[in-house]
């Protein structure tokens, strides 16, 4: 398996000297399984800089993460306008009130729309969340505290997968 690292950044630090020297201290190689991840606050107080570092940094071969989004936020995120490679999203109690499936505008709809193999859903430290993670975001990795609960997860994503799609189980 591909080992991949999240660096957490404000686009200021991008941009610095100490970075730039990073950035030519590591191989091409390396790059590519790196995901520069930065707050929505820092990205929409400064979309200018935000548009030069994700274009600096995909031209670089970094991945591109917005993180700090719920629910309620992800309505508002255009990823392709963004050029965003992944959106994580955190997980809150009242998520699980809202529907899922047959609802315009609902959760799962809103993760479609971004792509599945976009989100991340974090904060998930109950097997409430990674079970409604794995309804929502079907593709996506789940990020929290409980191996037991990721594991459970992963095996949830491998049974739906070896089904068709109207028959995959509800975890």
């Amino acid at each position: 398996a591909a080992v991949h690292y999240t660096i957490h950044l404000n686009l200021s630090t991008v941009l610095s000297p100490d970075f730039q020297a990073f950035d030519t201290s590591i191989a091409d190689s390396v790059r590519r399984t790196v995901t520069l991840e930065f707050q929505k606050i820092d990205v929409f107080a400064d979309l200018g800089s935000y548009l030069y570092v994700r274009d600096f940094a995909r031209e670089r071969g970094y991945r591109v993460c917005l993180d700090g989004l719920s629910h309620l936020s992800l309505p508002f995120i255009d990823c392709a306008a963004l050029g965003l490679d992944l959106l994580k999203i955190y997980w809150v109690s009242d998520m699980a009130e809202h529907p899922l499936i047959g609802t315009r505008g609902g959760p799962r709809e809103l993760v479609e729309q971004a792509g599945q193999e976009r989100v991340l859903p974090c904060r998930c430290d109950s097997q409430k969340a990674i079970d409604y993670a794995a309804r929502a975001a079907a593709r996506a990795l789940a990020l929290g505290a409980h191996e037991e609960s990721v594991a459970h997860y992963q095996r949830g994503l491998q049974a739906m997968a070896m089904q068709p799609p109207d028959e995959a189980p509800q975890l």
